[in-house]
């Protein structure tokens, strides 16, 4: 009887075995774990100034080139007493041939080619007379100066004549009679000569100035930088405060040397509008500070948690993990600071519903240059929820999926600043003006602070550079009267 009814009722017990399975296989874990705790600290961050150590150069032949071009004309036009008064000179000094410079004991020497025109003037038995033809004569002078850089970007020069060399005897023929002026030229010559180096010196201050061509280079560093194009995009910026330099330098290599240092902070975002303006007028020139010989850059990276969790879900969100009949589907990421902890919230729809938190600290791998998340694990009330439910399996591998793209590699971003300085500078009109050299810059260390709302990431680089002057304008010319 017992196996009758047994038979008797085989569809229904089928039936309710098909249905219990049919629960099971399509059964829905639903975890609604307690998150960790959103960090709130937003305390302004002591970011170090960053130094920029660029020895600037300036070829003696470039500077000769330009200084020709600046200085020509008449030097002089003046007239002096001879005799007691009785007879009088009339002199006039033109620039002969192109001045030649060079360098001697830490002093730029110039050697000046001119040429004189004078008209002598005689006094006898109650006749002016004067020489009918105009004495010709040629001669160099040598002068050496101390050279100087002021404040305001101008060379100061403190000048010394400290050579006569005639090239041609000045003669004057007068009713047939030969005078030889070399030495009135000469009494002329010494007697003008402070006159002579302080125009010199003043026409010089006025002329020379490297404000201009510096300038280009200091608003050109600052321009802001994308180092990461896509979304989101990462940018550089400079803002530079103060330039310090040591006294002009010149040696016999034929080069003008000024080693300058210029002092600002360094900073990296991916939301350029939350950048620091420009200092746009160039600064004072300062005395020297210690040079460092180098780039010295303290960068502060911020990088917001909203753009982190963009990079996450454009990888992630509608991917399915696991296989047919235990899969996970991730509908969103979200990442956080916790402590000093990141925290990382996945909403997941599949053998398991809800939020699923993860928790990793974030480390800098001075080996390779890369921020990595370590100890990346569910956090403890997200474990104990999920432990035993649905398939382990898949949800490790959602766990590893995840930490596999939780790193940043640093180098490459700080690697391309050199490039990318040098770049903007090429790209400009300084181009033609200035040669900038960066080479190669190495991460010391690398800071690590988690905020409210972003990682920020203080990177500390050593780099070198230098600043080639291609050449100067001036928009006078140099001419002394």
């Amino acid at each position: 009887m017992i196996f009758t009814n047994m038979f008797i009722h085989r569809p229904v017990l089928w039936f309710m075995a098909l249905a219990s399975l049919a629960g099971l296989v399509g059964c829905r874990d639903e975890v609604n774990p307690i998150p960790p705790p959103i960090i709130l600290y937003n305390q302004p961050v002591n970011l170090p100034e960053s130094h920029f150590d660029l020895p600037l150069t300036y070829g003696l032949e470039e500077f000769e080139a330009w200084f020709n071009e600046k200085i020509h004309g008449t030097f002089i036009e003046h007239g002096m007493l001879l005799n007691n008064g009785r007879d009088s000179l009339f002199v006039r000094v033109k620039k002969l041939a192109p001045i030649e410079l060079s360098v001697r004991d830490g002093r730029l020497v110039m050697k000046v080619p001119l040429r004189i025109k004078s008209t002598y003037y005689l006094r006898t038995k109650g006749l002016k007379l004067r020489n009918l033809v105009p004495i010709k004569t040629d001669v160099v002078l040598t002068f050496s100066s101390r050279v100087k850089l002021e404040k305001n970007w101008h060379i100061r020069t403190q000048t010394e004549l400290e050579d006569v060399t005639w090239i041609k005897e000045p003669f004057a023929r007068i009713m047939g009679i030969k005078f030889n002026l070399q030495e009135p030229l000469e009494k002329f010559i010494d007697a003008e000569k402070a006159v002579l180096v302080a125009k010199l010196d003043e026409k010089a201050y006025e002329t020379i100035n490297l404000e201009k061509a510096i300038t280009k280079v200091w608003k050109k560093i600052q321009e802001p930088k994308r180092i990461l194009k896509g979304a989101p995009s990462l940018w550089l910026k400079f803002q530079l405060t103060e330039i310090h330099g040591e006294d002009i330098r010149l040696d016999n290599s034929g080069l003008i040397n000024v080693d300058l240092m210029v002092t600002g902070r360094t900073y990296i975002s991916t939301q350029p509008e939350t950048l620091p303006f420009s200092t746009e007028v160039l600064p004072p020139y300062l005395p020297k500070q210690q040079m460092r010989n180098g780039f010295d850059l303290s960068v502060l990276a911020t990088i917001p948690y909203d753009s982190l969790s963009t990079l996450l879900n454009n990888k992630f969100r509608n991917i399915k993990l696991g296989k047919l009949g235990s899969k996970l589907k991730v509908n969103e990421i979200k990442i956080y600071g916790s402590g000093d902890q990141l925290a990382v919230m996945a909403d997941v729809r599949g053998i398991v519903k809800g939020k699923l938190y993860m928790l990793g600290t974030p480390e800098y791998d001075a080996q390779t240059n890369q921020i990595q998340v370590s100890n990346f694990e569910y956090d403890v009330n997200t474990d104990n929820m999920i432990l035993g439910l649905a398939n382990n399996l898949v949800q490790a591998q959602l766990r590893d999926s995840i930490a596999a793209h939780l790193f940043l590699d640093i180098s490459r971003y700080v690697g391309k600043v050199p490039g990318l300085i040098s770049e903007a500078v090429e790209k400009g009109k300084a181009a033609k003006a200035i040669d900038l050299n960066i080479d190669n810059m190495e991460i010391e260390s690398c800071d690590i602070r988690l905020t409210t709302n972003e990682l920020q990431l203080i990177i500390h680089s050593r780099g070198r550079g230098s600043i080639e002057l291609q050449k100067l304008n001036a928009n006078k010319k140099l001419k002394i009267r």
